[in-house]
């Protein structure tokens, strides 16, 4: 079906979700809104199916790949929209993520809480190679265009269902962080490149309901692995060791 199935995972946290349920307008092109249920609250299902949201999970918390994942699998729209619970929309940002449907991913420009560049994109440190976000701390004025991103943030980032299929969606061999990243990098290896879209303005409480300490560690591993400690990033991203 042409059209946005919006995803959102939720954990104890009805007044994160009741927000950015309220951030999301109608539009004729959303086809569906679905909620992960990763806690156990009965007042994030209240809010969500009384304001027409299709519900799914056990309750458990089976990490974002893994709820996402489960989401996506039913999902009836070509296009997917993920979004953080603690993530709001800004005004006329969906109209501007549909404009932009012939892309297979685009990225949001994620403001924090003060108005402030949080994300325009995602770069790779020159000598680590850890992801970094482009104009982060930056004045909202700075971005002025759309760009080209090596990754983006799937704190708020539309997917072309069949781009997801194809790649299998997210890796599940991480728990709550570089699994967007890595699904980035998967994409330019197939030679989809990552579009940010300059007025798909996404206002984010980044980290309202986890605490990132507890769980990197272990994704930071998986991620060495997989694309520092071989040259699987660098041949992703078409660098040369001059770069």
């Amino acid at each position: 079906m042409d059209g946005i199935s919006i995803i959102v995972l939720t954990k104890d946290r009805p007044d994160l979700f009741h927000r950015c349920a309220r951030s999301i307008p109608a539009r004729p092109f959303v086809v569906e809104r679905i909620v992960v249920q990763h806690g156990t609250d009965e007042e994030t299902v209240r809010i969500a199916e009384a304001s027409g949201w299709r519900v799914v999970g056990d309750g458990r918390n089976h990490s974002y790949s893994a709820g996402n994942n489960l989401a996506a699998s039913g999902a009836a729209g070509s296009h997917l929209l993920l979004l953080n619970n603690d993530a709001r929309l800004d005004e006329g940002c969906l109209d501007a993520l549909w404009r932009r449907r012939a892309h297979p991913l685009v990225g949001c420009l994620i403001l924090d809480r003060h108005g402030r560049v949080n994300h325009a994109g995602i770069a790779y440190n020159h000598k680590s190679f850890l992801p970094v976000h482009i104009g982060n701390r930056q004045d909202r004025s700075t971005v002025t265009g759309d760009r080209y991103a090596p990754s983006a943030t799937f704190a708020a980032a539309m997917i072309e269902k069949r781009l997801w299929d194809a790649l299998g969606g997210l890796s599940e061999d991480y728990w709550y962080s570089f699994e967007d990243v890595d699904f980035c990098l998967r994409a330019h290896e197939r030679g989809v490149r990552v579009l940010v879209a300059h007025d798909a303005v996404v206002y984010h409480d980044e980290s309202s309901t986890r605490q990132p300490a507890a769980v990197d560690p272990g994704n930071l591993k998986v991620w060495r692995a997989r694309w520092i400690k071989t040259r699987r990033l660098a041949d992703a991203l078409g660098l040369t060791e001059d770069d």
